[in-house]
């Protein structure tokens, strides 16, 4: 085997762009991702450490729920498939959006 052999995970982190109010400037020391509801503030930390180079100094995660719809033949309620975990970390570096 030549070279070094890299494992890259599998999970899919999403940049979305931050929530600014009208009027207020954007911040360029702050990123927001949607990333999948298993992964916890270290591995954040640890992925875009490790793939990006990127570091950090705060991690704030918010879970959100789908509602519930019910079947047709209304016995059991379901949830579609929009949960998600949003992640806003600090930079350490500013970052600006192309």
């Amino acid at each position: 085997v030549v070279g070094q052999r890299i494992y890259l995970p599998n999970i899919i982190f999403r940049l979305i762009r931050n929530k600014t109010l009208p009027g207020q400037p954007y911040n360029p020391y702050e990123a927001t991702f949607r990333i999948p509801n298993s992964v916890t503030k270290n591995d954040v930390r640890s992925y875009l450490l490790a793939m990006y180079g990127v570091e950090t100094t705060y991690i704030r995660t918010d879970n959100y729920f789908s509602p519930l719809y019910r079947n047709y033949d209304r016995t059991q309620k379901t949830r579609r498939q929009y949960t998600y975990k949003r992640a806003v970390v600090g930079l350490v570096e500013p970052f600006y959006y192309p």
